[in-house]
């Protein structure tokens, strides 16, 4: 525990940039996008968009760390090699560290967004701040388990990259990982429409409705702020979720992450 530990800490050190690089680039949009909604009055409502958008869009912040993380690798890639540690213990020291810096940026970002509710209560439409913020957890927490799998997808195809690297060269290895995955994702497009994937997935289902405050159906409120505007109006269709789904991905992503330890303890050789 202690040396992976010390990998842990490693790789947070090392990936430093790529964490000050998102909370930059996050800051500097997030003051342009407050200038000019200061110059047309809405400087809150900006904010809210942005930072909704950005929280969003944090299901790439894992996939953006490794891709970092994997590039800098690529000069000493022999010596993370080498290194006496398991295959195990280092991918899940990247994704350990990755995680830890994607949990402070998504704090950022709910900081922001926090405050710019606060000065635009009305898109509470008459909620407390307990639903508000069961609401954004609900969706931070799906934020991160979604960037996970599609991390996990991303260090397979890196793993298999560097499997194929051992006897071709780069770019042909590159072009190969990268037709492998095209072959993958439609694979699993045509799986997802079979009764089979429905069978596997579609059981245990449960409604949000009592998590996302902005799909109860009692809730007929509407959010207007100058020329933005929401409605909460009752809608015909349930916001359904599937435990089947959450164990699938966790089975398929405790797969990938079992397959790519093994190519990099057996397969995989500098």
């Amino acid at each position: 525990m202690h040396a992976w530990t010390n990998l842990v800490k490693k790789e947070i050190r090392l990936g430093q940039p790529a964490f000050w690089i998102a909370i930059g680039l996050f800051l500097f949009v997030g003051a342009i996008a407050g200038f000019f909604g200061n110059r047309s009055g809405y400087l809150s409502e900006t904010l809210l968009a942005f930072s909704a958008v950005s929280l969003v869009a944090m299901v790439l912040y894992l996939a953006y760390y490794l891709i970092f993380s994997f590039g800098s690798d690529t000069k000493r890639l022999h010596i993370w090699m080498h290194q006496p540690a398991s295959g195990k213990s280092l991918i899940s020291a990247k994704l350990a560290s990755g995680l830890l810096n994607q949990i402070v940026t998504i704090a950022v970002i709910l900081l922001v967004l926090t405050i710019s509710v606060s000065f635009t209560p009305e898109v509470l439409m008459g909620r407390n701040w307990a639903d508000w913020w069961s609401a954004v957890g609900f969706i931070g927490i799906h934020v991160v388990l979604l960037s996970i799998s599609i991390s996990m997808w991303l260090v397979f195809f890196w793993m298999i990259f560097l499997f194929i690297k051992r006897s071709m060269p780069t770019i042909l290895s590159i072009f190969l990982t990268i037709v492998l995955g095209i072959i993958t994702l439609t694979l699993i497009g045509w799986f997802a429409d079979t009764q089979v994937y429905s069978f596997l997935t579609q059981w245990g289902a449960f409604q949000i409705t009592d998590v996302l405050f902005w799909l109860d159906h009692g809730n007929t409120g509407s959010f207007q702020s100058g020329g933005f505007s929401m409605d909460a109006a009752p809608t015909n269709e349930n916001g359904m979720f599937y435990a089947g789904n959450y164990v699938y991905e966790t089975i398929v992503t405790i797969l990938l992450f079992v397959f790519s330890c093994w190519i990099l303890d057996r397969k995989v050789e500098v």
